[in-house]
């Protein structure tokens, strides 16, 4: 019954308290200096490619790190984590989902929460380029979901895979979605990424073109008009089934630690998997009471809470 009842992470001051400024704050003010990737361009069996950044020094254990939705390798959780690792003797990869790296990807279909073949051909390839012993994954919001459904699909994971830590994961993504909808600011941050995203892409590709995208203007616009036809799923309902991560943690077999701060203004209430925890010796669940989505802010810290609390549950999980 690994349900963590009591959380390392104190909550902040109280000018820092509220979940809003808890989730945007380390975002508008987080300091990106001092990470230096090295790329790589991973081509894939469909025509298209991925983008993946490192940080190597000839390690023997690896790090992998999966963004949130539009998220990339630079984002201010991705680099401090990164570079936090490496300095205590990891070698990185951070990966870059399909047209998140700064350049489209060559296909009209993008990637989504369902989908863990990219990330299947990212570990198995990294494993190889490196011939790693340990590998280790790290996920945040959408690559918390990622993390958690590769961990317990049906297709084991890579046997060198040893620990992973995800969070702010929307375990149950309909319930996520709708908790994001309420607010204007999310909700007009991701929906207008990914329209700006799908016009430029409709300049290559003449099936989007013919996609309404002005009248895009909520995800379920964005799952009727674009991710259902040109991702191949039946309908909206089989697109929450299949990306909804908490079916698979009944299934992990490798330690893994989620945490969900109950204050995060983007998960509903089902997004906090006690429940699942219970009954998976293998399955962690921290629920921190402040945090917001992706913020777990230290006071006078170049570093935020999440990249200590995973490099201390991944260390305790090796041999």
């Amino acid at each position: 019954m690994p349900i963590i009842i009591r959380s390392s992470y104190e909550p902040n001051p109280f000018y820092l308290q509220n979940r809003h400024l808890e989730t945007l704050l380390p975002s508008l003010m987080a300091r990106k200096e001092g990470v230096k990737y090295d790329r790589e361009r991973l081509e894939l069996a469909d025509g298209d490619f991925l983008d993946l950044d490192w940080l190597r020094n000839g390690h023997r254990r690896l790090i992998v790190l999966s963004a949130g939705m539009e998220g990339d390798s630079y984002r201010h959780y991705m680099k401090r984590t990164a570079g936090y690792f490496f300095t205590r003797g990891w070698d990185v990869l951070a990966w870059n989902y399909r047209s998140c790296s700064g350049e489209l990807n060559r296909l009209p279909k993008l990637y989504s929460y369902a989908d863990t073949d990219d990330f299947r051909v990212v570990i198995d390839h990294s494993i190889k380029s490196g011939a790693y012993a340990e590998v280790a994954l790290i996920g945040f919001s959408m690559g918390g979901c990622l993390v958690t459904k590769y961990l317990g699909e049906q297709l084991p994971p890579n046997p060198r895979v040893v620990a992973s830590v995800a969070f702010s994961v929307s375990c149950n993504l309909k319930d996520s979605m709708k908790e994001t909808e309420r607010s204007l600011l999310y909700n007009y941050y991701f929906i207008n990424k990914i329209k700006s995203k799908l016009q430029s892409k409709a300049a290559f590709h003449p099936a989007i073109k013919n996609i309404p995208i002005a009248k895009i203007n909520t995800f379920d616009d964005y799952l009727r008009h674009y991710t259902i036809p040109f991702h191949s799923f039946k309908d909206a309902a089989d697109f929450y089934v299949q990306s909804s991560c908490e079916q698979f943690i009944a299934s992990i077999k490798v330690p893994s630690l989620m945490v969900n701060a109950l204050n995060d203004p983007i998960l509903g209430n089902q997004c906090y998997p006690y429940k699942s925890a219970e009954h998976n010796t293998n399955f962690y669940l921290e629920t921190p009471s402040t945090g917001g989505h992706l913020g777990f802010s230290l006071v006078n810290s170049k570093n935020s809470w999440m990249e200590i609390r995973a490099y201390e549950f991944i260390t305790s999980q090796m041999p």
